[in-house]
């Protein structure tokens, strides 16, 4: 009880990969779950070669074109504060926890 399991499923050219998202008691939310489609479909828009995780260098491009950052120390700095189990990649629920922590 409280608990169940958001599973979200993307499909591109070069890869299929599913990511699990528990959504616990934390998420009553009524809106976290179009949040979490939102997430995902801005996540998928950075994802440039579609294995399932954001690199540094697909971050960077993302920062660079937008004008907020171009120094790459900076970057660096924010993209190993998103990837939490430092795997050298951001993961959809890195990604997603990102975002609400915002």
């Amino acid at each position: 009880p409280g608990s169940r399991l958001l599973k979200i499923q993307s499909s591109t050219s070069k890869a299929v990969w599913e990511n699990q998202i528990v959504l616990s008691d934390v998420h009553k939310d009524p809106d976290y779950e179009r949040r979490v489609q939102d997430y995902t479909a801005a996540f998928q828009g950075m994802d440039n070669d579609g294995d399932g995780t954001i690199t540094f260098e697909e971050f960077k491009q993302l920062w660079v074109k937008s004008g907020f950052l171009s120094n790459e120390g900076d970057i660096r700095i924010l993209f190993n504060q998103v990837d939490v189990n430092g795997d050298g990649t951001i993961s959809l629920k890195e990604f997603i926890e990102l975002n609400e922590r915002f």
